[in-house]
């Protein structure tokens, strides 16, 4: 290492001092090099201005040698700068000349003492104040140059001169600007400064080195030590998520005083691990990924992508939280203290708190992409209303359609029919709802349609698809073989595998069950097993029994086969009972005939039996 630093000052004292790439070799240098030359240069860079500035976090990470390096060419420059200044006492042009190059060396010297003071906080136990206080110290030390005093001495200097020395001084204030707006932009993401000493107390770093000095395997970042600790790492949060929701179940309960049965607890702590486990997957992913570029930071753009996943996370949980928590406080609230207040009210108010959260969480992901929250809320004024004038159809679709998602009228696959459009829809979009005839022809609906007229949708139900019919019999039927018949219907529906009974939803677990005192649970869900069979009119030629009942499958090719098996069963009962099936006809009944006709009748049946003797 002493041959290289040797080698090293040796070339660099051959190089002259303005040079613009002897820092180089310094990442974080390089950059402040590279955004300097942007700032100097005309027209629009602001976009690679960013991106350079997002760079900056993840060139902090400096080895000790390179440091070392550095430290020796700025002490270097600054004695050269200082022995040139004292030979040009009697020159004001070489003595300003030679001021100006100190100044950029005195400010490189301060951002060179906050890197390295930067990285030995740190590998120490710190906080982001401590480190937005190290940069507000540099700031006020860089505004303290006195680049004022220089611009003064510029007045007497001979024209010949003054405008290299303009040049130069206009070079040290561009210099310092690009130095303080990368420290404002650091001041402003501290939270990127943070690196891993929790992983350096663990000893991460220790356990990574052990491992790879016997594997030596690694492919870009990857190393065997690093894949092994991320595995841990995601099974360690994988398994904890059942026991986090359990947990949250218990502290809720206990804080609130709920005394919910064991299968509620067992429905919540369900639906509970779900968001959970998104939560803590993404917790071990970001954690993983700075295990991946330890002992750098990982990328902006990565926070930038778990922060927005952590948001919808905790949306979720939150609304699930509400769905069920916010149900029993608000159902037991208003039983206790107000009798008469009406379910409907208490639905109202849950679908608020849901919209609460969304837009909550909707502003929290467009603050950490960077939009100006305040300025988008201000813009939705008066301005937004000229623009809501000029696109009202669109607007109408658009919110149309949130308004389907929201209410969850109908999901893609679902037969609806609503005014004269029936069908089964393919796609919800933002403006229209795409639905399939069953002419086999495609329909496009803006959704404004679906919110004005009522929607009926054949696929919201669980159990049940009603059978009617009715069954005429004749009227040589008695009382008794009619009853006899009833009771055979009714036994043989009530053993039909394909008929529904309480039984086939009796048991389900949903969320329904804590909102059983919001909504009737079977017409929320929709499950039917009425079986209704009773002797219902007699009709002109007709003993009419009436038979309803409700099939266990919904589909139209089940429900048909079950409709087959029921009448062909009917059928069999009514022969074993001795009845008939009834078909239309008429008696006629004649008072009196005329007495020739009366005559005619008399002796026709007498001529009949001569003709045959």
């Amino acid at each position: 290492m002493r041959w290289f630093l040797a080698i090293f000052l040796f070339f660099m004292a051959l190089v002259p001092l303005n040079a613009s790439m002897e820092y180089d070799f310094v990442p974080f240098f390089n950059l402040l090099r590279q955004i300097e030359n942007l700032n100097q240069q005309e027209g629009d860079s602001q976009a690679e201005k960013e991106a350079l500035l997002a760079e900056i976090p993840d060139s902090i990470d400096t080895k000790k040698d390179k440091l070392a390096l550095l430290q020796a060419a700025l002490n270097k420059n600054k004695s050269n700068v200082q022995a040139a200044l004292e030979k040009a006492k009697n020159n004001p042009a070489n003595t300003l000349h030679y001021q100006i190059q100190g100044a950029q060396i005195d400010a490189q010297i301060l951002m060179f003492d906050w890197l390295k003071r930067t990285l030995e906080l740190r590998k120490q136990a710190h906080t982001q104040e401590q480190i937005g206080g190290l940069i507000q110290s540099v700031l006020e030390s860089l505004d303290s140059l006195y680049i004022e005093q220089y611009e003064a001495a510029l007045f007497d200097i001979p024209s010949a001169q003054k405008a290299a020395l303009e040049q130069q001084l206009g070079g040290l204030r561009n210099e310092i600007a690009s130095y303080q707006e990368v420290l404002n932009y650091l001041n402003a993401n501290s939270a990127l400064l943070d690196d891993n000493s929790l992983f350096d107390s663990l000893g991460v770093e220790t356990f990574i080195n052990k491992v790879n000095s016997f594997v030596s395997f690694s492919f870009w970042k990857f190393n065997v030590g690093k894949l092994i600790v991320c595995v841990v790492v995601l099974m360690l949060f994988w398994g904890f998520r059942k026991i986090l929701a359990v947990a949250t179940v218990k502290g809720i309960s206990y804080i609130f005083h709920y005394q919910e049965s064991m299968d509620k607890q067992t429905v919540i702590i369900k639906n509970l691990v779900r968001p959970l486990s998104y939560i803590l997957l993404f917790n071990g992913f970001d954690i993983c990924w700075e295990i991946v570029y330890y002992p750098q930071n990982p990328p902006e753009l990565v926070s930038k992508i778990f922060d927005i996943l952590y948001i919808v996370s905790a949306a979720w949980f939150f609304v699930t939280i509400i769905e069920y928590y916010g149900t029993i406080f608000l159902t037991t609230f208003s039983r206790k203290r107000y009798q008469n207040v009406r379910a409907e009210i208490v639905n109202l108010i849950l679908k608020v708190l849901y919209s609460i959260v969304v837009i909550i969480a909707a502003l929290a992901i467009l603050a950490r992409l960077g939009f100006n929250i305040t300025t988008l809320i201000a813009s939705l004024g008066i301005g937004g209303l000229a623009v809501a004038l000029a696109t009202k159809d669109i607007l109408a679709n658009f919110f149309a359609s949130v308004m389907i998602l929201f209410d969850n009228a109908f999901s893609q696959g679902d037969w609806i029919s609503c005014n004269k459009i029936e069908g089964t829809v393919v796609e919800i979009g933002l403006r229209r709802t795409t639905i399939r005839t069953f002419d086999n022809a495609l329909l496009f609906v803006p959704n404004s349609v679906f919110v004005n007229d009522a929607i009926c949708n054949w696929n919201r139900r669980k159990v049940g698809r009603r059978i009617k019919m009715t069954i005429g019999l004749t009227y040589d039927a008695t009382a008794d073989k009619l009853q006899k018949c009833i009771d055979d219907i009714i036994h043989m529906l009530e053993n039909h595998k394909g008929i529904a009974k309480k039984s086939d939803y009796a048991d389900a677990s949903t969320l329904m069950t804590i909102k059983q005192e919001l909504v009737s649970i079977d017409d929320y869900e929709g499950n039917k097993s009425t079986i209704e069979v009773y002797l219902d009119n007699f009709g002109d030629s007709t003993i009419d029994i009436s038979v309803s009942c409700f099939t266990t499958a919904i589909s139209k090719a089940a429900w048909v086969e079950t409709k087959q098996s029921v009448l062909f069963e009917i059928m069999r009962i009514v022969q074993d009972n001795e009845l008939s099936f009834a078909f239309p006809s008429q008696s006629v009944y004649v008072e009196n005939l005329p007495k020739d006709l009366q005559q005619l009748l008399l002796e026709s049946p007498k001529k009949r039996d001569d003709e045959l003797s």
